[in-house]
């Protein structure tokens, strides 16, 4: 995912977040932010709230990973991450797509 890819993004999240209620119109931008996000390079991936600091769907982070990371992110070690919640899960569990900033 280049820069100009990532704002494309974050603009739509933004758009995103002004709806309060979860409309027809909520789910659709939601839906074209993952079909976006995952026409490009990504993975999918399930885990729970907690580790991942993120709980509610359209949430997402950047963060340069560090060299001792461990566990579902440890293979993109000083890298550049998107992280973005896209989907609900049982209990605590979430869906996340990870894809790296260029």
């Amino acid at each position: 995912m280049t820069n100009n890819e990532f704002s494309k993004v974050e603009s739509m999240l933004r758009l995103f977040k002004e709806y309060k209620t979860w409309s027809r119109a909520k789910r659709g931008l939601l839906n074209q932010v993952v079909k976006y996000v995952e026409s490009g390079t990504h993975e999918y991936f399930a885990s729970n709230c907690w580790t991942q600091k993120l709980a509610y769907v359209g949430e997402y982070y950047t963060e340069n990973e560090n060299h001792q990371r461990r566990g579902t992110l440890e293979k993109y070690r000083g890298k550049k991450v998107f992280v973005m919640c896209i989907g609900h899960g049982s209990y605590y569990t979430r869906g996340y797509v990870v894809a790296v900033i260029e």
